[in-house]
């Protein structure tokens, strides 16, 4: 398999309730690969504007072909790790026929050039679906995640740990709580009798398979 999207539809058909999911929130990226070709798409995505429509343009590419619609790409950094520049940027808004991004390596331009992908996409608000490729923990190491949401709906503050002992000291510290706030039950109350909070939920962030995606 050398894409990730049919892994995730046959995660959403497994679990009933990530069913009528047709979206996906956000997804995060890490791409690897020859240090002209990871240049060249940072650079894209630098100067599109936020919108993936205008980041393939800068590619010159046919955006014909692409159903871009509001699919964004943005905040595009170039980190270098071993030696080696890694590009990172977000997705947001994908279609659920596909990503974009796994479109535009068939390009003849990017053939080789673009070797390693690693992936997090979550959508939290009725599929409670995330998910890393990452078995390794290279660069998405965490294998929990909680949000806490406020009395309007909204997400107010994320936290993601590797463990729950991690978890629980973050939310702990950040809220400034007490030690009897010692487990996860024990802070979701604290939330729910909160005048300022609604609730907080937590998910486990699932591991789908191939640890990495290789074009070559």
């Amino acid at each position: 398999m050398r894409f990730f999207f049919s892994e995730i539809c046959n995660y959403i058909i497994n679990n009933p309730k990530t069913k009528i999911i047709m979206t996906f929130a956000f997804v995060k990226y890490w791409v690897e690969g020859e240090q002209e070709a990871i240049q060249t798409l940072f650079e894209a995505i630098k100067n599109g504007e936020g919108w993936a429509e205008n980041s393939l343009k800068n590619l010159g590419v046919n955006t014909e072909n692409y159903e871009t619609g509001r699919v964004e790409w943005c905040n595009p950094e170039l980190i270098e790790k071993d030696g080696q520049k890694v590009l990172y940027f977000e997705e947001y808004f994908p279609y659920e026929r596909g990503l974009l991004i796994d479109q535009l390596f068939e390009e003849e331009k990017f053939a080789g050039g673009l070797t390693h992908l690693y992936y997090y996409v979550e959508e939290g608000a009725n599929a409670e679906l995330f998910a890393t490729n990452d078995d390794e923990g290279k660069y998405f190491p965490y294998r929990l995640v909680a949000h806490v949401v406020d009395n309007d709906g909204f997400c107010s503050d994320s936290f993601y740990a590797k463990n729950e002992e991690q978890l629980i000291h973050d939310i702990r510290e950040k809220y400034q709580l007490s030690e009897e706030y010692n487990d996860i039950d024990s802070l979701q109350q604290y939330f729910e009798d909160s005048e300022d909070y609604d609730y907080l939920y937590g998910n486990d962030i699932q591991v789908l398979a191939h640890p990495f995606v290789n074009w070559k």
